[in-house]
């Protein structure tokens, strides 16, 4: 007699504490990030440089939209628990809590693609050198400087009056606008006390910004010389800037000076920033600067940049040559030119990494051509290493764990496959020969929706996965060693929050009474030609009229005509957060998670639709005080801060296991690249 199965049991393995990777990182930036970086005065910024915009020109870098798109937020799905009325709409720079998960969700005005948490300083500030510091004020009061608590985001908003496009194809290759450069704000937030708030604002005139990104390590304070951080963002315009962030409370000590400062709408002061440094491609007439990535060993003297057009550069921020460094004496800053020039790939470089080994002379790009490649930068003559022919690649990011290993975004959503995927590889080289081999990370198919943004966790084995649907999840605890076999084991998955669209009651009411009248209308004709429709003297039988139901796979139905532009989109949906309580991790979550094992699970965005649901960035807290705290920048403008249950990420012997497993890798007969 054959035995029956009984019903699958939910495993709890969702709860597996994540592996702590605390010693492992404090070792890595103790042999990398020991000494200060950028301690020359060319690399600092005075604040009272930093002048207040005309308050008649605030109009042109400010959002245009100062009201969000209609949202609710929910928790662990409980959306019959939320009044169909009970629609939130934030003001522009203004934070909605969410008491039961701790998540807070802000709206900074527009449509954005860049964000970066900025990364406290590794070391000391005993460390830090005071030759010629004697220009600077002494007065100011730095008791704070190193023991703060607060910590800051940096995100990049357009203004111009021009709000968020019609979501057609950019062109990715050309500056979107060649007589004037879209202008915009490098916006500024706080956060702390599980509050965010922006606090300034600094006026972008150099066009749209694909990505920021700060270094590494951080900058180190300094009693004497105050900096907040360094950060490089890549423009439009084909150009990468890197500014010198100042303290904000200096900024605002100015403005009680300022006796012509007056903000009526309560709105973030904007400031003048000149930029330190620019990075020059050889000809930026009609290319973009679209990623870029600051090295991690060697003081982060390097930055490699990734352009539309397919080339990519590699600058070297410390060198002191006079045919690629010259001093632009009107705006003070330094002028870089790079010392590696190189066409990395037929089509748009999407993806550029320098990995975590010492030298900074490996990077890995990924492209729209559908190739992943490794370079060497240290050689006379560039040849791609080793060449992939997979998928589109959208993002990657290096693992400082596992030396020589990545994870990279692929995407076939446009494709007749239909699945976009998060693969781990890592990077052996074999005498004189390379190879990638792919490790045993079992990836999470994303089908329709395309994963624009990934980032791993400095301080625990665990990466999150942020796509274009507006899913935000973690997966989490992922084996470092090869496993040899064909069976798909389930890896540990926790979301975060996922989104869906719901038509507004308003637009629902008007939807229902166009079908009314239409099917009146149907009515009304059909009985005029009813005699007309008949078989063997019988009148036939009016078919029931069909009123399509949003499906439960995809946010808005695919039978609906496609929404291309945010207008629209607002004015008939609104979004749904369903946060997730993982700030408390209690046995809840065990059935509402186990459907995020597979893909086809979660909810899809139509790829015709603007994508007001896209996660265009996501990023772990880079510090260790905010090491359980996750950051997600929605495309309509939502930046959405998360926490996890610090126990659920504090477990000694989960650490001690990593520890083990981190010694057996780095014993394998194969060599990691050096």
């Amino acid at each position: 007699m054959a035995k029956t199965k009984g019903p699958k049991k939910n495993k709890p393995e969702v709860f597996k504490p994540l592996h702590l990777l605390e010693e492992e990182i404090a070792e890595f930036f103790e042999k990398f990030c020991n000494k200060p970086s950028f301690q020359d005065d060319k690399w600092f910024r005075d604040y009272r440089h930093c002048h207040l915009i005309d308050p008649k020109l605030c109009s042109d870098y400010y959002p245009s939209h100062l009201k969000s798109a209609h949202f609710k937020v929910t928790t662990n799905e409980n959306i019959d628990g939320v009044d169909d009325e009970s629609w939130i709409q934030l003001d522009a720079f203004k934070t909605h809590v969410n008491p039961e998960s701790e998540t807070l969700t802000c709206f900074i005005g527009s449509e954005c693609y860049a964000m970066e948490w900025l990364p406290k300083p590794k070391i000391n500030q005993a460390n830090c050198s005071f030759e010629n510091y004697d220009n600077i004020d002494d007065g100011i009061n730095s008791n704070n400087i190193t023991s703060s608590t607060e910590e800051y985001l940096v995100v990049a908003s357009v203004g111009d009056g021009r709000g968020f496009d019609d979501y057609e194809v950019p062109n990715f290759i050309q500056k979107s606008d060649v007589h004037g450069m879209r202008k915009g704000l490098i916006q500024l937030w706080r956060f702390a006390s599980n509050m965010l708030e922006c606090v300034c604002c600094f006026a972008n005139d150099h066009g749209l910004i694909w990505s920021l990104e700060a270094p590494k390590g951080g900058t180190s304070y300094c009693s004497r010389k105050r900096r907040l951080s360094l950060v490089a963002a890549a423009f439009d315009d084909g150009f990468v800037r890197i500014y010198s962030i100042p303290f904000p409370e200096d900024l605002i000590t100015s403005l009680t000076d300022n006796h012509h400062f007056s903000n009526h709408n309560k709105l973030p002061p904007i400031f003048h920033l000149q930029p330190v440094a620019v990075l020059e491609p050889p000809s930026s007439a009609h290319i973009v600067a679209r990623c870029l990535s600051w090295s991690w060993c060697d003081q982060q003297n390097y930055l490699a940049v990734g352009y539309g057009d397919g080339m990519a550069n590699y600058f070297n921020l410390s060198t002191t040559s006079s045919i690629l460094v010259r001093n632009d004496d009107e705006n003070n800053s330094l002028v870089i030119k790079p010392i590696k020039t190189w066409i990395a790939h037929g089509a748009l470089v999407s993806a550029i990494q320098i990995l975590p080994l010492p030298g900074s002379k490996s990077i890995i790009t990924g492209g729209w051509d559908r190739n992943i490649k490794l370079w060497n930068v240290r050689e006379a003559r560039l040849m791609p290493l080793l060449l992939l022919h997979r998928s589109v690649v959208h993002c990657l990011t290096a693992s400082v764990h596992l030396l020589g290993g990545f994870f990279i975004s692929l995407d076939d959503a446009f494709l007749s496959s239909n699945q976009s995927v998060v693969t781990f590889k890592q990077i052996y080289e074999e005498g004189q020969r390379s190879s990638i081999e792919n490790r045993s990370l079992y990836t999470i198919p994303f089908e329709t929706s395309n994963v624009y943004s990934l980032s791993l966790s400095l301080f625990f084995n665990s990466i999150l996965v942020s796509d274009n649907s507006g899913n935000s999840i973690l997966q989490n605890n992922f084996r470092a060693k090869h496993e040899k076999t064909t069976r798909r084991k389930l890896s540990d998955l926790l979301p975060i929050f996922t989104s869906q669209l719901q038509q507004r009651v308003s637009q629902k009411l008007n939807d229902e009474s166009a079908i009314r009248d239409e099917i009146s209308s149907e009515n009304s004709t059909e009985a005029q030609v009813s005699g007309l429709n008949t078989k063997g003297g019988k009148k036939q039988a009016k078919a029931p009229a069909k009123i399509n139901k949003n499906s439960n796979s995809y946010l808005i139905d695919k039978n609906v005509n496609r929404v291309r532009s945010y207008e629209e989109m607002i004015s008939q949906y609104g979004i749904i957060f369903n946060d997730y309580s993982v700030n408390r991790m209690d046995s809840r979550l065990i059935s509402i998670v186990s459907k995020f094992r597979e893909g086809s699970n979660l909810k899809r965005a139509r790829l015709t639709d603007y994508p007001i649901t896209s996660i265009n960035k996501c990023i772990w807290s880079p510090n260790k005080e905010s090491s359980n705290t996750l950051a997600n920048l929605i495309h309509s403008g939502f930046i959405r801060i998360s926490s996890i249950s610090k126990s659920f990420l504090e477990d000694p012997s989960a650490k001690k296991e990593m520890s083990t497993v981190s010694r057996e890798t780095t014993r394998s007969k194969r060599t990691l690249l050096s």
